[in-house]
C-alpha cells in the first residue's frame, strides 16, 4: 500500500507537471497569436496613417504651387489671364493637387476644389461649365457653413461668368455686395466689386444685402 501510494502520488505529480507545461505553452502560443494579430493591425492603422499624410503633403505641394503660378497669370482689376500658358501649367498643378486632397476629405480637399474651379473659371472656357457650376454650388454651401469668404468669392466667380439662372444670379449678386461691404482683407472686398460690376452688365439692379 505505501509503495501504491507513492506512485500515485508520483504519477499525479507528473500529471500536474504535465497539464502545467501544456498551459504555460498554450499561453505562449496564444499571446504570440495575439501579439502578432496586434502587430498586423498595428502596422495596418501606421500603413494608412502614413498615406493620409503623405497623400495631405503632396496634395498641398501641387494645390499651393499650382495657387502660387496662378496669382501670377491673372489680372486682378479685370478678372481677366495675363498669361494663358501659364494659367494652364497652374490649373494642371490644382488639378493633380485636388485629385490627392479628395483621399484627404475634408477641409482640405475643399482647399484643393476652391483653386481648381477659381482657375478653371479664369480660364473661361466653356466645357468646364458643368464641373464648374457644380464645384461652386459645393463652395458656396461650405462658405456659407464656415463663414469663408474666399470659398463665397469663387462661387460668385463661376455664376458671374457661367450663370443662367435667374435666381442663382440673383443669390450670388447678394453675396459679392454682401462681401464688398464686410470687413474682409481690401483684395477680396475688390474681387467682389469685380463680380459685382458683371452682375450689373447682366442687367442685374446691385443693392447692399447680406447672404
Amino acid at each position: 500500500m505505501g509503495d501504491l501510494a507513492t506512485i500515485l502520488f508520483g504519477a499525479a505529480s507528473i500529471s500536474l507537471f504535465l497539464f502545467s507545461m501544456l498551459l504555460a505553452v498554450g499561453a505562449i502560443i496564444g499571446w504570440q497569436t495575439l501579439q502578432s494579430g496586434l502587430e498586423g493591425r498595428v502596422e495596418k492603422i501606421t500603413a494608412e496613417k502614413l498615406k493620409l499624410l503623405e497623400a495631405e503633403m503632396s496634395g498641398r505641394i501641387f494645390s499651393g504651387q499650382g495657387f502660387m503660378i496662378g496669382e501670377l497669370s491673372w489680372d486682378r482689376s479685370a478678372f481677366k489671364p495675363t498669361d494663358p500658358d501659364r494659367l494652364a501649367h497652374s490649373i494642371e498643378l490644382c488639378r493633380l493637387g485636388f485629385k490627392t486632397l479628395k483621399k484627404v476629405g475634408g477641409g482640405l480637399e475643399l482647399l484643393g476644389l476652391n483653386n481648381l474651379v477659381f482657375y478653371l473659371c479664369l480660364r473661361g472656357e466653356e466645357a468646364d461649365k458643368p464641373f464648374l457650376l457644380q464645384g461652386a454650388l459645393r463652395l458656396k454651401q461650405a462658405g456659407q457653413e464656415q463663414n469663408l469668404a474666399h470659398l463665397l468669392l469663387t462661387y460668385c466667380s463661376v455664376v458671374a461668368r457661367y450663370g443662367a439662372d435667374s435666381d442663382e444670379m440673383r443669390d450670388a449678386l447678394a453675396i459679392a455686395s454682401h462681401l464688398a461691404k464686410s470687413p474682409i482683407p481690401e483684395y477680396q472686398r475688390k474681387e467682389a466689386s469685380l463680380y459685382l460690376a458683371s452682375f450689373q452688365k447682366h442687367g442685374l439692379p446691385v443693392k447692399s444685402s447680406s447672404s
